[in-house]
C-alpha cells in the first residue's frame, strides 16, 4: 500500500517537473519573442 503510494507520489512529481519545464520553455519563448519584436521595433524607428 505504501510503496504504491509512493509509486503514484513519484509519477505524480515526474509529470509535475515535465509540465513545469514545458510551461518555463513556454515563457522563455514568449520572452525571447518579445525582445526580437523590441529590437526590431527600436531598430525601423533608428532607421
Amino acid at each position: 500500500m505504501i510503496e504504491r503510494l509512493v509509486a503514484s507520489m513519484g509519477e505524480l512529481v515526474a509529470s509535475l517537473r515535465e509540465w513545469s519545464l514545458r510551461w518555463a520553455n513556454r515563457s522563455l519563448k514568449r520572452k525571447i519573442g518579445r525582445c526580437v519584436v523590441r529590437i526590431v521595433m527600436a531598430s525601423t524607428l533608428i532607421l
